[in-house]
């Protein structure tokens, strides 16, 4: 089984968050990649893997402190598992320490480098960038 593409939604919660609208928004148009998405919930017409329900956001700080746990160990093992070529996370959080190709999504990313900007850089990994933006009637 190869899953060229994943996206990462570990992040996902029941409710709608603005994060999770951005990514609502956004796989759909990746939808022609055939990803694959890391989810604990099933959404139609997509190839899901499913992933731990504990380690989102509304779990509080130990919900945080799981998805960063499973994204460092857990993730990278998925990559391999399923064969991957690129993971892709709308969230700043990747697999810091192991050799797999990603793209994240920084909304509002300083403009000065940084220690983050630094380790993605030396492991080859791809950065979205956002700007502050205002929206005009």
């Amino acid at each position: 089984m190869s899953n060229k593409l994943l996206i990462n939604l570990s992040f996902l919660t029941p409710e709608p968050t603005g994060i999770g609208t951005y990514a609502a928004n956004l796989f759909p148009q990746l939808q022609h990649l055939e990803p694959t998405l890391l989810t604990s919930q099933q959404i139609e017409n997509y190839s899901c893997y499913q992933i731990p329900d504990n380690i989102t956001p509304d779990r509080g700080p130990k919900g945080q402190i799981n998805r960063l746990l499973w994204t460092q160990f857990k993730l990278p093992k998925i990559y391999d598992k399923l064969d991957s070529n690129l993971i892709f996370s709308p969230i700043p959080e990747a697999p810091l320490y192991y050799k797999l190709i990603s793209a994240t999504t920084y909304p509002r990313f300083c403009d000065k480098p940084n220690i983050l900007f630094a380790i993605l850089k030396q492991r080859r990994q791809m950065l979205l960038t956002f700007t502050k933006f205002r929206v005009r009637k």
